[in-house]
C-alpha cells in the first residue's frame, strides 16, 4: 500500500514538472530499480547514453534511502521547489524524483566541438587553441594558462527567456575593484528577452553605441585572455559563444596580437608597424589619391601625373565617383566570399578580380589606376588583427 502511495505521489511530481516546462515533446521518464523507488525525468535532446547510464548507477547506489552524506551530497543538488527543479532540466540537467525528494544530477550530453584554432585569428607561431561554444570547456582553457589562486571567476545570468549564463574573470591582485564593479553593474542592468552571441553584450555594456569604432575586445584566443588577464583587464565570457570579451580596450589593443610577444623584439615591432601601415593605407589612400589627381596634380611627378590622365581620358564619370563605386564593388565581393561555400568563393574572386576588373578597364567604365589604388586599399585592409577595425 505504501509502495503505491509513493508511485502515485512521484507520478504526479513528474507530471506537475513536465507542465512547468511546458509538455515538450523530448521529455523522457525512466523509472529506476526493481520496485521504481525513483524516476529519472531528463529531455532526450539534451542527454546523451553516457550520462544517462551514470544517473542510473548512482540512483541504483542509493536503493532505497535518501542522500544524507557528504560524498553522495557531492554528486546531488536538492531542491524543495518544483518549479525550480524544472528549470534545472532546460540546463541539461537530469531530475531524480522520488516520494520524498527531488533532486539533480549534472549530465549535460549535448555535442561539443573541439578546440581549434580561430579562423580569423591565425598566427604564424603560437598554440593552436580557440575557444569553443561550451562555457566550461572555455574557462578550463584559461585556467590551464593562469594557476593562480588570485584569478576569480563570478557567474552572471542574462535574459529573461535565455538565462545566458555570463563569467566574469579577472586577476583580484591585479584589477581595480572599481573595473569589476562597473561591469557587474552594466550586466545585471540589461533587461532583454535573449542574449544569443557575444556581439549582444557588446553592444549593450558600451559606452557609446552610437560609434562605428569597437570600443571592446572580442577574440577567440585563449592565449590572448591570459595575456589580457595579466594585464589587469577584465574578461567576459558568454555561454554558447566562442568569443570572449576583454575589457578596457584602446586602439593598441586592436592592433595587436599575441605573436607580437613571441618573436623578438624587432620582428614584433615591425610586424606591428606592418599592420598600421596597411590601416593608414587603407583609410588615408582613396582620399590622398583624389586630392593630389583632382585638385593638386603639380605634386605629383610629370610623368606620374600624364599616366593617370591618359588612364582616366576614356572614364565617363568623375574621379570621386569612379573610387567609390569601386570601393563599393570590393566590399559587395568580400561579403559574397564569406558567404558562399569554399570553392565557390575561390572562383568568384578569380572571375572578380581577373576578368572583371580587366574587362571594366577595357571598357573604360573605370581606369586602370583607380583600380590599383582600390586593390591596394582592400588588401591593405585585411592587415589588421580585428576584424570590426
Amino acid at each position: 500500500m505504501l509502495k503505491k502511495k509513493a508511485a502515485q505521489k512521484i507520478q504526479e511530481q513528474v507530471k506537475v514538472i513536465c507542465e512547468l516546462i511546458g509538455n515538450p515533446a523530448d521529455f523522457s521518464v525512466l523509472p529506476v530499480g526493481n520496485e521504481a523507488l525513483f524516476s529519472l525525468v531528463y529531455l532526450s535532446s539534451l542527454a546523451n547514453d553516457y550520462s544517462l547510464e551514470r544517473g542510473i548507477a548512482l540512483l541504483k547506489d542509493l536503493g532505497d534511502s535518501l542522500v544524507t552524506t557528504t560524498q553522495e551530497q557531492r554528486n546531488f543538488q536538492y531542491y524543495e521547489d518544483l518549479e525550480a527543479a524544472a528549470k534545472t532540466l532546460l540546463e541539461g540537467n537530469m531530475l531524480a524524483v522520488s516520494a520524498d525528494a527531488v533532486f539533480s544530477i549534472e549530465a549535460q550530453g549535448w555535442l561539443r566541438r573541439l578546440p581549434t584554432e580561430p579562423v580569423t585569428e591565425r598566427l604564424i607561431r603560437g598554440p593552436r587553441e580557440g575557444f569553443t561554444e561550451t562555457l566550461e570547456d572555455n574557462i578550463g582553457m584559461v585556467r590551464r594558462w593562469i594557476r593562480d589562486p588570485d584569478l576569480k571567476v563570478e557567474a552572471l545570468r542574462v535574459g529573461r527567456r535565455t538565462q545566458t549564463r555570463v563569467v566574469i574573470m579577472y586577476l583580484s591582485d591585479l584589477t581595480q575593484p572599481g573595473l569589476v564593479e562597473e561591469i557587474q553593474h552594466r550586466i545585471k542592468a540589461i533587461d532583454i528577452d535573449g542574449v544569443l552571441e557575444a556581439g549582444y553584450l557588446e553592444q549593450l555594456i558600451t559606452d557609446r553605441r552610437a560609434t562605428i569604432f569597437p570600443l571592446i575586445q572580442a577574440t577567440e584566443r585563449s592565449d590572448r585572455v591570459a595575456a589580457a588577464l595579466l594585464e589587469g583587464r577584465v574578461a567576459i565570457l558568454i555561454d554558447k559563444s566562442p568569443a570572449c570579451l576583454i575589457v578596457p580596450a584602446t586602439v593598441n589593443e586592436l592592433y595587436q596580437t599575441p605573436e607580437d610577444y613571441y618573436f623578438n623584439y624587432w620582428l614584433g615591432s615591425f610586424l606591428r608597424l606592418i599592420r598600421l601601415l596597411g590601416n593608414n593605407l587603407a583609410v588615408a589612400l582613396p582620399g590622398l589619391y583624389i586630392a593630389l589627381a583632382v585638385y593638386h596634380p603639380e605634386l605629383l611627378p610629370t610623368n606620374l601625373a600624364m599616366a593617370i590622365a591618359a588612364s582616366r581620358s576614356r572614364v565617363p564619370i568623375p574621379l570621386i565617383a569612379e573610387v567609390f563605386i569601386l570601393l563599393l564593388a570590393v566590399e559587395f565581393f568580400r561579403e559574397a566570399g564569406l558567404r558562399l561555400p569554399g570553392s565557390v568563393a575561390h572562383t568568384l574572386g578569380v572571375v572578380a578580380g581577373i576578368v572583371l576588373g580587366m574587362t571594366a578597364v577595357q571598357a573604360g567604365f573605370v581606369s586602370s589606376a583607380t583600380l590599383v589604388v582600390a586593390a591596394i586599399t582592400a588588401i591593405a585592409s585585411f592587415t589588421g588583427p580585428n576584424y570590426s577595425v
